[in-house]
């Protein structure tokens, strides 16, 4: 991927901001009196918390009605290009690169766009709104936006798109904490003047991803909900052999560790992960209406304390599917939580998630742990089936 002067002129204003703030925390440190002599080991994270007040609503105004609707997954037609929704995900914390940690509400919504014109532009500042069920109105959070795009390809600010091409983006909302039913305000943007509204979730408060198959919308009232039943049994595709921790303890990591209800637990698979599934199966048809699912080993090890989740392989997108045939993509931010996805209403026997990508291990971790070696494997540490 080419990088644009102005992706450069982002990395390094992001960079020296890092610098300033550890050199601004250098000589802090040197003028203290009654500060440590000994340097501490570990690297401190840079934690930008912000309050969130909960924004007036919008008054009806020229422009800000929407010209249609639309849904996620589906391409949506807007100013003469198109928006396609592929993922939304929430989340309390995002890491950097650079070794930011930005925590809050956040709502991430991941899409495609292709733009309509006959000539290459340069973008501006993402035009996208988000809704809440009270009405209430967000705008991008530009700070993060930037950031969170710019480590997963996915920045459209300041970049230059061609016509019939369709590019990454991504777009990152901080809501108030009591915030739900969300509905995406896209428009076009180059020419931001048509608004499609596209619902994002399904009113309890998780993300949304694109769908195919069953929905099942006719259940029996017989079955029981998932979130009061656990699976009868745990399969996997692959399983890593047993392996010491660094006290010489013998660690395993069977399938059944996705479903143990401990974080720091997991279940393994040796390298990268990609096209490996894990199946959780129920005695009798349940009532789903999400998965969750912690996308690696959150487990920091007790003897050299060491964050195993960014030492090893952890899941960026994977195929969540049902036993009436439904099927749908899920995304995950790097973080060590746990993180869901909303499907339509429906009953199954089993619930069976296959990696389909996943984030490579780092020698250093948003945290400043630095690795002395890396692991080959890929890990799971928990999954939670819920229902109505």
């Amino acid at each position: 991927m080419k990088i644009s002067p102005s992706r450069i002129i982002r990395l390094a204003v992001l960079v020296s901001a890092g610098i300033l703030s550890v050199l601004a925390t250098a000589c802090m440190d040197l003028t203290d009196e009654t500060a440590s002599e000994e340097a501490p080991a570990r690297q401190e994270t840079v934690v930008v918390e912000r309050t969130v007040e909960v924004p007036e609503r919008r008054e009806e105004q020229d422009g800000g009605s929407p010209d249609s609707t639309c849904e996620v997954g589906r391409e949506c037609e807007v100013g003469g290009s198109t928006v396609e929704v592929t993922s939304v995900q929430e989340t309390q914390t995002i890491n950097t690169s650079l070794g930011d940690t930005f925590e809050g509400e956040f709502v991430i919504v991941e899409f495609d766009y292709t733009y309509g014109g006959s000539e290459p532009v340069d973008l501006g500042e993402p035009t996208f709104r988000l809704r809440d069920g009270s009405g209430s109105e967000y705008s991008a959070d530009f700070d993060v936006t930037s950031a969170y795009g710019i480590d997963n390809d996915r920045s459209l600010t300041f970049e230059t798109v061609q016509p019939g091409v369709s590019s990454p983006g991504v777009v990152v909302f901080e809501v108030a904490p009591s915030a739900r039913d969300f509905t995406l305000l896209a428009a076009d943007l180059v020419s931001p003047r048509e608004v499609v509204e596209i619902p994002v979730e399904d009113g309890d408060g998780t993300g949304s991803s694109s769908g195919t198959g069953s929905s099942g919308s006719g259940s029996s009232e017989a079955a029981t909900s998932a979130s009061s039943v656990s699976p009868a049994s745990v399969t996997a595709s692959s399983t890593s052999a047993p392996a010491p921790d660094a006290s010489g303890n013998t660690v395993t990591y069977e399938p059944q560790k996705v479903a143990d209800g401990l974080s720091d637990t997991a279940w393994n698979v040796d390298g990268n992960g990609i096209g490996q599934s894990v199946t959780l199966r129920y005695d009798a048809p349940v009532r789903v209406n999400r998965v969750g699912m912690i996308p690696g080993y959150a487990k920091v090890d007790p003897a050299d304390g060491l964050d195993r989740f960014f030492q090893l392989y952890s899941v960026r997108t994977a195929e969540i599917a049902l036993s009436n045939g439904y099927v749908t993509t899920a995304s995950f931010v790097r973080e060590p939580g746990m993180q869901f996805t909303s499907l339509p209403e429906t009953e199954t026997d089993y619930v069976r998630i296959t990696i389909l990508d996943t984030y490579p291990p780092q020698t250093v971790s948003p945290y400043g742990d630095v690795y002395p070696y890396t692991l080959d494997k890929t890990a799971i540490s928990e999954v939670r089936v819920e229902g109505p």
